[in-house]
C-alpha cells in the first residue's frame, strides 16, 4: 500500500520544483491547474486502490 504515496510524491514533486525554478511567464496559473489536477487524480487514486482491497479483504474473508 506505500507504493501509491511513494508514486505519487515522485511525480508530483518534480512538477512542484519546477514550478518555483523555471522562470515566471503569464500562464503560470493554467501551471498550478495542472498540477492541483494531478494532486487530485493521485488522490482519487489512492482512494480506490484502498477500496479494491479493503472489497478483496472482505471477500478472502480476512
Amino acid at each position: 500500500m506505500a507504493f501509491t504515496p511513494v508514486l505519487a510524491a515522485l511525480t508530483l514533486m518534480p512538477t512542484a520544483l519546477l514550478s518555483l525554478m523555471g522562470p515566471s511567464r503569464q500562464g503560470v496559473d493554467l501551471f498550478f491547474d495542472v498540477l492541483i489536477g494531478m494532486g487530485l487524480v493521485w488522490i482519487g487514486a489512492h482512494a480506490l486502490h484502498l477500496w479494491l482491497v479493503r472489497r478483496w479483504r472482505r471477500a478472502v474473508g480476512l
